[in-house]
């Protein structure tokens, strides 16, 4: 069956409707419902100098179904199925941009041209031009000149926004919690160090107290070495008293210096030492005194004399010895 229009309707004059319906009671002034399998029930297409296809003074219920402006969804239940679409591509939105976009509360003015609002009616929305200026693409320019604004992609947009957001906000977590990782990483750090340098705080008192008994030791050590220094002294002297020699001091002050340094234990081990010394003298003079005699032959002075040389250097000897 070909296609054909149930109500149809044509208007040529400047203002009027090419079907108007009024309902003054219950029901509605236009009924249209579409059962086949393609086509609409109200469709409207507005040519020429129209700037709307429909205009609707009041509400607007969609029970069900899908409502759409240019192919894009602006509410209702619509298709959406992937397998229904092609040349999918997410969206290229900088929240940055998104936020450039100035909302703004306006009044239409009086003296707009019927086709546009006008009436000093109070509106929002944006501004074509300021929105051109960032996305270019929700702004064209009608028949007249006006630029329009494409108000269906702004909800993605915004969505679209919303998960960039959150992106922002997870890498900003991560990077919260990565430098709280390393502030406690560091706090141990620092624990850790404190640790260290009381130790080594402890360790050099430690060695503090230990240089300190040291230096005790030492004091101790000096005042014994300075005791046994006097000692030696006093032994030297002992030890040049001793080796005074016999012909420049007496017997009796011999003795005497004797008894004052050792007592008689030293003159008895010194006596017999002595004794060998006068021995040797006495044998050196008596073989001096053969040598010389008359009558005496010449090797015979001669072992005499060496008699008398061995007997000096054995009182030598001795005379050493008892200076030792």
């Amino acid at each position: 069956m070909a296609a054909v229009n149930a109500i149809a309707g044509e208007c040529s004059a400047t203002h009027c409707s090419g079907v108007n319906a009024i309902n003054d009671g219950g029901g509605f002034g236009i009924f249209a419902n579409a059962t086949g399998s393609g086509g609409a029930a109200v469709a409207g297409d507005a040519t020429g100098s129209a700037t709307e296809a429909e205009i609707f003074a009041g509400n607007v219920d969609v029970n069900s179904g899908c409502l759409r402006v240019g192919g894009t969804t602006v509410g209702g239940t619509c298709a959406s199925d992937q397998r229904l679409k092609t040349a999918i591509r997410p969206f290229a939105l900088s929240l940055d941009k998104l936020a450039e976009l100035q909302p703004v509360r306006f009044n239409w003015r009086d003296s707009n041209p019927p086709q546009y609002p006008s009436g000093g009616v109070r509106a929002s929305g944006l501004i074509a031009q300021q929105v051109e200026k960032i996305f270019p693409n929700m702004v064209s320019t009608d028949a007249r000149g006006f630029k329009q604004v494409n108000y269906s992609p702004l909800t993605f947009m915004m969505l679209e926004g919303v998960r960039e957001h959150k992106a922002r906000n997870d890498d900003l977590t991560f990077e919260v919690q990565a430098q709280g990782r390393q502030i406690r990483q560091a706090n141990a750090q620092i624990r850790e160090l404190a640790r260290a340098r009381a130790a080594k705080d402890a360790e050099m008192q430690s060695m503090n107290r230990q240089i300190e008994q040291l230096q005790k030791a030492q004091a101790q050590t000096m005042a014994v070495v300075a005791r046994m220094d006097s000692r030696l002294r006093g032994n030297d002297k002992v030890r040049a008293a001793r080796m005074v020699p016999r012909s420049s001091v007496s017997s009796g002050q011999a003795r005497r210096g004797n008894d004052k340094t050792g007592g008689t234990s030293l003159a008895r081990a010194v006596a017999p030492v002595r004794r060998r010394a006068s021995a040797g003298r006495q044998d050196a003079a008596a073989g001096e005194s053969r040598a010389r005699s008359p009558g005496v032959s010449p090797v015979a002075r001669h072992g005499q004399d060496a008699h008398a040389t061995k007997g000096r250097k054995a009182a030598r000897m001795e005379i050493a010895r008892v200076r030792i």
